[in-house]
């Protein structure tokens, strides 16, 4: 009873804090994030930006448009070492499991970037560095049939808490992904704020299937649906996101690109750093 209490109390003050960036920016990161970003003259995030779908809804989904056997490469190559125990981690409760150092596995994973390089340099008014890049598997979960789901990876409605400039680019590694399949789901950055401000969204812990049941019934849900090398770039700080519980005896397979602004990238665009996150979960398995 005490575990509980404590709970909810640290959950009413982390939402007493985001009140200030709920109102002012319509989002829940700190207010410190939004301001710093506000005031800094390179990265003009917040100032309006005509003919671009990212800034005005917070994602966008572009068709894969390369060489096929380019993709059909890299999902060879991710199916051959993701059962591998030597490469990859697994989360604590078996439902995700990660390719370790899948750039370093899979050099051909750099190339993808070619299809979505001129989307980003539309969206940012300065060069940007990608600075963390993730593959991994999602599987199911039982509580795919209960009326709350448990937490398991990220599946329920959340945002991520970053500065308000930075993107995640999702391509998947699968064929037919859809809402039963395991995709994405996002609400555009519009509505997101408007059930930020107005409270509908209060926190990720607090989401109950009268939540669920709201967003479907006002169609604000969009399914991040395709095939292998389909790509979705979403402002995950912008956008509410949640990922899927695929359907039981199915598993859904992607890799995430995490796109920062910078200054001055040199010409190199990938400065990965270590992701302690993975490599944490490779020490307890």
């Amino acid at each position: 009873m005490l575990d509980r209490i404590v709970k909810y109390l640290k959950i009413f003050y982390i939402v007493l804090l985001s009140i200030p960036s709920r109102l002012f920016f319509g989002n829940i990161i700190s207010f410190k994030l939004n301001l710093s970003s506000l005031l800094n003259h390179s990265n003009n995030f917040f100032f309006k930006k005509t003919n671009n779908q990212i800034y005005e809804k917070g994602y966008k989904n572009i068709k894969y448009n390369l060489n096929p056997s380019l993709i059909e490469k890299i999902v060879y190559e991710y199916n051959k070492l993701i059962d591998n125990p030597n490469f990859y981690s697994i989360t604590p409760n078996l439902k995700k499991k990660f390719l370790l150092d899948p750039v370093e596995k899979i050099p051909n994973l750099k190339k993808l970037i070619e299809n979505i390089k001129d989307e980003l340099d539309n969206y940012y008014t300065q060069d940007f560095i990608i600075k963390q890049v993730r593959a991994f598997r999602n599987y199911s979960d039982e509580s795919i049939n209960w009326n709350r789901e448990k937490y398991i990876y990220s599946n329920l409605w959340h945002n991520d808490h970053y500065i308000p400039s930075k993107l995640k680019v999702f391509i998947l590694l699968n064929n037919n992904i859809n809402k039963d399949t395991g995709c994405t789901s996002l609400i555009n950055k519009k509505d997101s704020a408007k059930l930020i401000r107005t409270f509908k969204f209060i926190h990720t812990l607090l989401v109950t299937r009268k939540f669920d049941q709201y967003v479907e019934k006002k169609k604000l849900i969009k399914y991040c649906e395709g095939d292998a090398g389909d790509i979705f770039i979403v402002n995950t700080q912008q956008c509410l996101h949640a990922a899927s519980i695929p359907i039981e005896g199915v598993h859904r397979d992607m890799v995430v690109f995490e796109i920062y602004p910078t200054k001055k990238n040199f010409g190199k665009l990938f400065d990965l750093e270590k992701d302690h996150t993975v490599n944490g979960y490779l020490r307890q398995n």
